[in-house]
Formats: C-alpha cells, sequence, structure tokens
C-alpha cells in the first residue's frame, strides 16, 4: 500500500500555486523526469480549468478565496511508490490567516497532516521599503506634521516571518532547537519575470539579497539539510487571460516552464522541487 506523503503549499494570491500544480500534473503526463506518475488520478477537476486555459495559450484564472481541494497523485519516486497529497486554494486565506491571528480547524488539520512546506515568494510583488541600511538616515526624517496619519505597514518580509511563526505553532513545533520537520522549501515564483540576474545566480543567495531578514530567520529556525530555496517559471514566459499565444498553442504547454537548482542552473524537469522537498522529508 502507497505511503501518503502530504504537502502544504504556502503562498498570498497571484504567486503561482495552480500554475505549478497544472503545470506539474501536465509534465508528468507526458515526461519522464525522476518523478514518475504511475495512473491517473480518479478526479482531475483541480487542475482540468487550468490545463484547459494552458492548451488555449492563456493565463489560467485566479483560484477563488473560497477554494480549498486535495488531489492525491499516484507516483514513484527512486523505486519507490507514494501517494502524493496534493492542495490547491484561494491565496487570501493567507492573508485571512494573518489578519485574524487565527488558524480554523480545517487549516489546523491541514498544518498538522503536512510533513513538508513549499513556500512561494514571488519577489517582483514586493514592495521596497526605506531604512537606514539602505538610505541615509536624512532622508528618512519627516516632521511631525508629515507623520500625522500615516498608516505604518509591515514589509513582506516581516509577514512571512510571522506566518511560519504561526505555521510552527499550530503545528506543535517548537524552535528551543531547529527544526528538521515539515521540511521547508522555499520557491521564488514567476523567475521569468526577475530582470537583470546575472548568470547562474543561486536562488538562496537571491533571497538573502531581496528578503535579508526572512533569509536569516530561516537560516536561525531549520537545519541546513531542512530547507532549500530554488527558483521556478511554471509557465516559462508571460501570458495573457485575453490574448492566446500561438507557440504555446504550436508546441504544447508541456515544453515550457523551467527551475533554477539550488547551484544556479536551470532544468526543465518540472518536479524537481517536490523531489527535493520528498528527499529530505524521507
Amino acid at each position: 500500500m502507497e505511503k501518503a506523503k502530504s504537502i502544504l503549499l504556502i503562498g498570498s494570491s497571484k504567486t503561482g500555486k495552480t500554475n505549478f500544480g497544472a503545470k506539474l500534473y501536465g509534465y508528468l503526463r507526458q515526461k519522464e523526469g525522476q518523478l514518475i506518475l504511475n495512473k491517473s488520478p480518479d478526479n482531475i477537476s483541480l487542475f482540468e480549468e487550468a490545463l484547459n486555459k494552458l492548451n488555449q495559450g492563456l493565463l489560467p484564472s485566479h483560484t477563488s478565496t473560497e477554494t480549498y481541494q486535495n488531489m492525491a497523485l499516484s507516483v514513484t519516486l527512486a523505486g519507490k511508490s507514494m501517494a502524493l497529497v496534493w492542495p490547491d486554494y484561494g491565496g487570501e486565506q493567507i492573508q485571512q490567516i494573518l489578519e485574524r491571528r487565527q488558524v480554523n480547524s480545517n487549516w489546523q488539520q491541514r498544518v498538522a497532516e503536512a510533513e513538508g512546506w513549499l513556500f512561494f515568494i514571488r519577489l517582483e510583488q514586493l514592495r521596497d521599503y526605506n531604512d537606514i541600511l539602505s538610505r541615509p538616515i536624512g532622508d528618512l526624517v519627516r516632521t511631525p506634521d508629515e507623520t500625522d496619519n500615516v498608516e505604518v505597514k509591515w514589509s513582506e518580509q516581516a509577514h512571512f516571518i510571522e506566518l511560519l511563526q504561526i505555521l510552527l505553532f499550530t503545528k506543535g513545533i517548537e524552535t528551543i532547537k531547529k527544526v528538521k520537520k515539515p521540511v521547508l522549501g522555499i520557491i521564488l515564483s514567476c523567475w521569468d519575470e526577475l530582470d537583470g540576474l546575472k548568470e547562474n545566480v543561486q536562488p538562496t543567495e537571491l533571497l538573502r539579497q531581496r528578503t535579508p531578514l526572512l533569509s536569516e530567520f530561516v537560516n536561525a529556525i531549520w537545519e541546513k539539510e531542512a530547507h532549500f530555496v530554488m527558483g521556478l517559471s511554471s509557465l516559462g514566459k508571460s501570458l495573457k487571460t485575453d490574448q492566446e499565444d500561438e507557440e504555446y498553442i504550436e508546441i504544447g504547454p508541456e515544453e515550457f516552464g523551467y527551475v533554477i537548482r539550488q547551484n544556479g542552473t536551470k532544468s526543465h524537469d518540472l518536479t524537481l522541487p517536490i523531489v527535493e522537498l520528498i528527499q529530505r522529508i524521507v
């Protein structure tokens, strides 16, 4: 009997969770990588709409806020068969957890069952915040009139850290010692959006450059072998919701998309983040 490996995808809206799931399933059907699909699942409704859109060369629609579904994929890795429980949900649910500082019973179960977490971060969505490290302090000083009624917003880095702390607490994980499980994979999604990157830049280094606070937090809390960082472009290029991409239609969606390995090299094997996660879990 296959042993189920439950993973939790963590990411707010428009970070590419659904696109990755749909492309991964499409890739497994068409390609042979390290992760092999044993059989088609009984119900593919989770990704059916997204796959149809991609086959038309269109950008899939956003997952609705209320959605939370699971799909079990029967896969083989290194000769071992397992059932990979794959979730999809509306990214607004993450924001609700942060705003309410509460985790509902459904999410509590999902967090408790997951042995690995894939944390999606879309770097191009992050706002830049001025601080004394990036600008002279004189440029940041404001008069009392300028500071009246100004809403102070947390940086995304602070939100990321708070979210991870909430989920660790929900799972009953103490951080007195470094965390071994759940394994944490940080996925820098929509990599094709990132311009001006030097050749073979390592995702770990890019995370440290763009989100140093988050990078330090993860290194301080998780064991070295219990976390990793990869880049990901599920679609391989930008698509539009209302204009078909002829190249996508002609060549096929499964030929697009790539992963940036930890050493900075590119691979078109979209299963690599899952393979890395599973290998660190077992």
